[in-house]
C-alpha cells in the first residue's frame, strides 16, 4: 500500500484501511468491532499521527480460536520431520508417526508462579480435543518429572501459544518438583545427569528471536519447534521493522514513546522485555505486544481488551 502524500490521498488511504478491517470483520478474520474497535483506536491519535496510527492497525495480527487451533496442529505435526524418516515409503512413515502419538506425552509451560490461567493449560487441552491424544497422555510437570525419572516416559512434549522472552519455558524447565517423598528433579537435572534418556520438544505456536535465543542457551538438548519464528523486524522498535515505511521508521520509536506517554503508560510502553509486538490471540494478548494496542482508560480507548 503506497504512502499518501497529500490531504486527498491520505484520506482515500484512511477510508481504505477501514475497509480492509470491515473486510477482515465481515470474512470473521477479526471479531465484531466491539471486540476489536479500530475506529475508536484510531480516534485516539491526532491528524499529525494518523499515518503512525495506520501502520500499527495494518501490522496488527489477531489470531481467533479456530486459526489458533490450526496453527497448533501445524506446529504439532511438524515434529514429524524429528520423528519420521522420510526416506522410508508411506505406509512405513504413517506407521512411524502413529507410534510416536501413541507414546508422546505432553505437558504444559507455567508462569514463574504457575497459575490454572496459564496459557499452556488450555493448550495441553487441546492435546486431546483436537489433536486426538488419550487423556492419560496430557500430564502435570510434576507427573511428567516423575515418569522421566523412572524411565516411564521417553518423549515429552511441552505446548504453549506464545514465546517472548523464553522465561516461562526456561523456569518450567529448570522448577525443582517433588516427584517421590525425599526425591525432588527438575527436567533439566534430568536431562544434565542422563541417569534417564528422553527427549524434549517444545512446540509453541509463535516464538520470537530472543525466546529462541534464551532457551538454546538455557536448554540446548530441548528441540524448539514453532509453528512460526518472529524475527526482529516483528518488533515496532527494530531498526529493521516492518511495521514502518522508511519516512517513518527513525521518529517510529519517539512517537511510540510520546503516545504511550499520553495514554497514561509512562512504565512498560515497549512491552514485555521491550519486544514491542502487534500480536493477539482471541483468548488473550501477550505481554511483549504494545499496551497501546489494548490500554483502557478514560482517555484512550483500547483496539482490543485484554481477558
Amino acid at each position: 500500500m503506497n504512502e499518501p502524500n497529500s490531504p486527498e490521498q491520505m484520506s482515500a488511504h484512511h477510508e481504505l484501511l477501514l475497509e480492509r478491517c470491515d473486510f477482515l470483520v465481515e470474512s470473521q478474520l477479526w471479531p465484531l468491532q466491539r471486540n476489536l474497535n479500530y475506529s475508536g483506536w484510531l480516534s485516539n491519535f491526532t491528524e499529525e499521527e494518523r499515518n503512525f496510527a495506520e501502520r500499527l492497525l495494518m501490522n496488527f495480527m489477531y489470531y481467533s480460536n479456530d486459526l489458533t487451533k490450526h496453527l497448533f496442529r501445524f506446529a504439532f505435526n511438524k515434529l514429524a520431520s524429528a520423528n519420521c524418516d522420510f526416506r522410508e515409503a508411506d505406509e512405513v512413515l504413517h506407521e512411524q508417526w502413529l507410534e510416536f502419538l501413541h507414546n508422546v506425552a505432553i505437558t504444559h509451560v507455567t508462569g514463574e508462579d504457575p497459575s490454572p490461567t496459564d496459557s499452556g493449560y488450555h493448550f495441553a487441552r487441546l492435546s486431546r480435543q483436537f489433536l486426538g491424544l488419550d487423556a492419560r497422555q496430557i500430564l502435570t510437570n510434576e507427573q511428567a518429572v516423575e515418569k522421566i525419572f523412572f524411565g516411564d516416559c521417553k518423549t515429552i512434549v511441552f505446548v504453549d501459544d506464545f514465546v517472548g522472552s523464553g522465561n516461562q519455558f526456561c523456569d518450567t524447565w529448570d522448577r525443582t518438583l517433588t516427584i517421590a517423598p525425599g526425591t525432588h528433579y527438575s527436567f533439566k537435572r534430568i536431562a544434565e545427569e542422563g541417569k534417564q534418556a528422553f527427549t524434549a520438544f517444545y512446540c509453541p505456536i509463535f516464538c520470537t528471536w530472543k525466546g529462541r535465543a534464551k532457551i538454546r542457551r538455557f536448554a540446548p538438548s530441548v528441540q524448539l519447534v514453532p509453528a512460526h519464528e518472529l524475527d526482529e523486524s516483528y518488533s515496532a522498535l527494530s531498526p529493521r521493522s516492518r511495521f514502518w515505511t522508511s519516512d517513518l521508521i527513525q521518529s517510529a520509536p519517539k512517537f511510540l514513546e510520546n503516545v504511550s506517554k499520553r495514554a497514561g503508560l509512562d512504565e512498560g510502553w515497549r512491552g514485555f522485555h521491550d519486544l514491542a509486538l502487534g500480536i493477539a490471540f482471541e483468548h488473550g494478548i501477550p505481554d511483549a505486544t504494545l499496551p497501546i494496542y489494548y490500554h483502557e482508560s478514560s482517555s484512550w480507548q483500547p483496539l482490543m481488551r485484554r481477558t
